[in-house]
């Protein structure tokens, strides 16, 4: 079952699809050490379900991935290549990583489902990708959080383009949520956006 189908069932799932780095702290995520066992310790285990586990979840999913490998365990191979792929998307969204995700804070409430699903659905030919060859990674949490960093830098100008786009279009987006349309902004919406930070 796929990972996000089962946040319904398993209480702990949401949490593993997201960090809110404000929450922990920006110097948290320069610390290789930190593993999911010092992160409760520190914080409280409500609080890391609340806040977001993403890197460790990552982290526990490679090293159980690895492990199905020399078991030779197909089905588990299968499942953990799913969910780790899954959970390394999500951090490469830079929403994932900030508690202003779907833009509650900043009153720009659906901008997570109008930048990860209608953009790209809009706008996926147009997107490049580029195979790159395997290199060697470091200590694999190190690296997840290298990737928090990276994505979470992006979180300011995606807001920014978002408010500035929505103000020069003088779009109502209040109406839009009153009507049900918070996602259905106008092309040129979504053009300007795919411009922008696309």
């Amino acid at each position: 079952m796929s990972a996000d189908y089962r946040k319904d069932k398993d209480p702990e799932e949401a949490s593993r699809h997201f960090v809110d780095m404000e929450r922990y702290g920006r110097d948290l995520f320069m610390d290789p050490e930190t593993d999911l066992d010092r992160l409760v310790l520190q914080f409280g285990r409500q609080a890391t379900q609340q806040d977001g586990t993403g890197p460790w979840s990552a982290e526990i999913t490679f090293d159980r991935l690895l492990d199905a490998f020399r078991r030779r365990d197909l089905e588990a191979i299968l499942l953990y290549s799913s969910d780790l792929f899954h959970y390394v998307a999500d951090l490469h969204q830079s929403l994932h990583t900030t508690e202003n995700f779907n833009g509650q804070l900043t009153g720009q409430m659906d901008i997570h489902a109008r930048f990860e699903s209608d953009l790209l659905n809009r706008y996926q030919s147009r997107i490049s990708f580029h195979q790159v060859d395997p290199t060697d990674l470091g200590p694999v949490l190190s690296e997840l959080f290298d990737l928090v960093l990276e994505s979470h830098r992006e979180v300011e100008t995606l807001l920014r383009a978002d408010d500035r786009i929505v103000s020069e279009l003088v779009l109502d987006c209040k109406a839009y949520r009153r009507r049900g349309e918070g996602r259905n902004y106008p092309d040129s919406y979504f053009e300007r956006m795919f411009d922008e930070v696309g």
